[in-house]
C-alpha cells in the first residue's frame, strides 16, 4: 500500500511539474521571452532553417532558369592589328627604270607581184600569157581560151626580143586583151620571151582599122605595117572593138 501511495504521490508531483513547465512556456510565449521558451526557440530555429533552405532553393531555380534562357552572344572584340611601320624612304635609291617601250610592229611585207613566167605580155599591171600560134593557129588559140590567153599571128614567130623583128599579137576584147583598149601613147608594154627575159616597149602609135587593115579615118592600108616582120624590134597588139573594127597599138 505504501508503495502505491508513493507512486501516486510521484505521479501527481510529476504532473504538477509538467503543468508548471507548460504554464511557464505559455507565459513565456505570451511575454515574448524566447530565451525561456524552448519550444519557441526550436520553432524559430526551424523557421530560420526553412527560410535559408527556401532562399537557397529559389537562388538555384533562378540560376537554372538563367542558364536555360538563350543568350545574346556579343562577338569578341578583336584587337586592332598593328602593322609594322613602313621603312624610311631611301633617298639615295636610283629612280625606277622606265618601262621598255613597246616595239613597233614590223611593217607589212610588200605585196609580192604575180610570178611572171615565160611567154607573157604585161601591161597596166596585168600579166597575159601568150602562145606562139602564128597565122596558122593563132585564132584557134585565143578562141579556145578567150579570157585567159593571147597569141602571135603576124610578124616573126616565135616571139624574140633580140631578133630585131616585128611580132604581131592578137587577143579577144571582153577577154584576155581587155587592157589593150585602155592603152595610150607613151605607155609601156613588157614582153617576156621563152627564157623569161623581159623586154620593154613604148607605145608610139594607135590606130583603128577595118577587117582588111585599112585605117578607118584615112582609108590608108596598114596591113603590111601590122603583119610584116620589118620595121625593127617592135611589137603590134590587136583586139576587136566591134564586129567590123580593130584597135591596133604599135610599140617599140
Amino acid at each position: 500500500m505504501k508503495i502505491q501511495k508513493s507512486l501516486k504521490i510521484m505521479t501527481v508531483t510529476l504532473a504538477l511539474l509538467a503543468n508548471f513547465v507548460v504554464s511557464t512556456q505559455v507565459l513565456a510565449r505570451e511575454k515574448g521571452d524566447t530565451k525561456k521558451d524552448k519550444e519557441s526557440r526550436q520553432i524559430n530555429i526551424d523557421l530560420r532553417f526553412n527560410q535559408r533552405y527556401t532562399e537557397q532553393q529559389e537562388a538555384e531555380k533562378v540560376t537554372q532558369n538563367t542558364n536555360n534562357e538563350p543568350k545574346l552572344v556579343e562577338p569578341a572584340v578583336q584587337p586592332t592589328p598593328v602593322s609594322d611601320p613602313a621603312p624610311p624612304a631611301d633617298t639615295d635609291a636610283q629612280p625606277a627604270a622606265p618601262a621598255p617601250a613597246t616595239p613597233a610592229p614590223p611593217p607589212a611585207p610588200a605585196p609580192v607581184p604575180a610570178q611572171v613566167t615565160a611567154d607573157v605580155l604585161s601591161m597596166l599591171g596585168i600579166n597575159i600569157p601568150f602562145q606562139n600560134g602564128g597565122m596558122s593557129g593563132g585564132q584557134a588559140v585565143i578562141d579556145a581560151n578567150p579570157g585567159g590567153i593571147a597569141s602571135t599571128w603576124g610578124g616573126a614567130t616565135p616571139y624574140s626580143g633580140t631578133d630585131g623583128l616585128n611580132t604581131h599579137f592578137i587577143g579577144h576584147h571582153w577577154g584576155a586583151f581587155d587592157p589593150v583598149i585602155n592603152l595610150s601613147n607613151g605607155g609601156v608594154v613588157t614582153a617576156y620571151d621563152a627564157n623569161g627575159q623581159a623586154f620593154n616597149y613604148t607605145i608610139y602609135k594607135i590606130a583603128v582599122v577595118d577587117t582588111n587593115g585599112n585605117n578607118v579615118q584615112t582609108g590608108e592600108s596598114m596591113y603590111g605595117e601590122i603583119t610584116s616582120i620589118g620595121g625593127g624590134e617592135r611589137i603590134v597588139l590587136q583586139t576587136c572593138i566591134d564586129e567590123t573594127t580593130r584597135r591596133i597599138v604599135f610599140a617599140a
